[in-house]
């Protein structure tokens, strides 16, 4: 049964550039003329759209798939240590290229060892460390474009 509008929260749409992929170096812009686009569609008569949020992430460019991996998972655990994420959102995961492959690898990863906390900001206690499991519940869409 789905979630009622009430009790649904956010969808946080994560972008995760290819290799040599950046969010922006000087003008250039990786993903040029989506924020516009989705600025237009959340406002939209038909959409209207609040609860929706757009977020780039800025990875290594030239690193293995594994380090952007664990770079992708600190992204994740910060943004839910933080409340940026809330238990109740999602989070859709868009890869273009080798980003799809970051986010195959970060998806293994996390599945392997549920129980498994990771530290957010120098924290060592265990209550204040992200589990795999709370990242995995929030991931509710992957997409994946033109990936290897």
């Amino acid at each position: 049964m789905p979630r009622s509008r009430s009790t649904r929260g956010r969808l946080h749409i994560v972008l995760i550039p290819g290799f040599a992929g950046f969010d922006a170096l000087g003008q250039l812009e990786y993903y040029a003329g989506v924020t516009p686009l989705f600025q237009q569609w959340k406002q939209s008569p038909r959409h209207r759209r609040n609860d929706v949020s757009l977020h780039y992430f800025d990875n290594f460019p030239t690193a293995a798939v594994r380090t952007r991996a664990t770079r992708l998972r600190s992204y994740l655990a910060k943004r839910i240590a933080r409340g940026e994420f809330a238990p109740n959102d999602s989070v859709a995961l868009i890869g273009h290229s080798t980003g799809g492959l970051d986010i195959r690898r970060l998806l293994w990863e996390l599945h392997e060892g549920p129980d498994r906390g990771y530290p957010v900001d120098g924290a060592t206690l265990s209550d204040h460390m992200v589990t795999a499991a709370n990242i995995l519940k929030l991931i509710h869409h992957v997409v994946f474009l033109s990936v290897p």
